[in-house]
């Protein structure tokens, strides 16, 4: 694949696009990087998901910050499972963002 050190290069991000069918926002605060997930990451997120086909999964997210990427992943991987448990999307929806932001908030 065409990577430069695990971010995504142009060519890339232009097939990106293409597929989904999206105007991207190609400038110097876009961020693409690897994500992965592991069972225990999935099961903190949505406890549904232990005996989920998508366990330890690693995809490239991409966003307009750290923040934004992981979340964006983690609402692909984790929340994109069905489940007949009403609310259940919003929940995981609502996890993926605290995740993120304890991962990715500024320490002093």
């Amino acid at each position: 694949t065409n990577t430069n050190n695990g971010k995504m290069t142009f060519e890339m991000l232009e097939r990106k696009k293409m597929v989904q069918d999206e105007i991207l926002v190609l400038d110097g605060n876009f961020v693409c990087e690897p994500v992965h997930f592991s069972k225990n990451m999935l099961g903190k997120i949505r406890p549904s998901s232990k005996d989920s086909p998508h366990t330890d999964t690693s995809i490239i997210a991409c966003g307009v910050s750290q923040v934004d990427a992981f979340v964006d992943a983690c609402a692909s991987i984790a929340c994109g499972i069905n489940n007949p448990v009403p609310d259940e999307n919003n929940v995981c929806l609502r996890r993926c963002k605290e995740e993120s932001l304890r991962r990715f908030s500024v320490k002093d």
